[in-house]
């Protein structure tokens, strides 16, 4: 009679692509953050603007403030970040209603 073959160890496989990686966050809510992004878009339009060259830079740095926002979160889609760190992304585009006339005073 002969006997089965013993298995031999095998060292575990250094990365496992067959099972999925466990994802304990969401990702950036997308939709939250454009609608909320136009929503700050529109207010700069009504908020900033006035009838001289002041109102154009502060419209000007609204919108490169916006865009910023917008590339930051196309950014984190690409690398499917997870986390709450696009809140302060949003607050930094809804403060901009105030700290740009500060800036743009004189």
């Amino acid at each position: 009679m002969q006997r089965p073959p013993v298995p031999q160890p095998q060292a575990p496989p250094i990365l496992d692509y067959e099972t999925p990686p466990v994802v304990t966050e969401r990702g950036w809510p997308l939709l939250v953050i454009f609608g909320i992004l136009t929503i700050i878009f529109l207010a700069q339009g009504v908020v900033l603007p006035c009838l001289c060259a002041k109102g154009t830079v502060k419209m000007e740095i609204g919108m490169g403030v916006d865009l910023i926002v917008v590339l930051r979160v196309l950014i984190a889609k690409l690398r499917r970040e997870k986390g709450r760190s696009w809140m302060i992304y949003l607050l930094v585009a809804a403060s901009s209603l105030e700290w740009i006339p500060m800036i743009v005073r004189h």
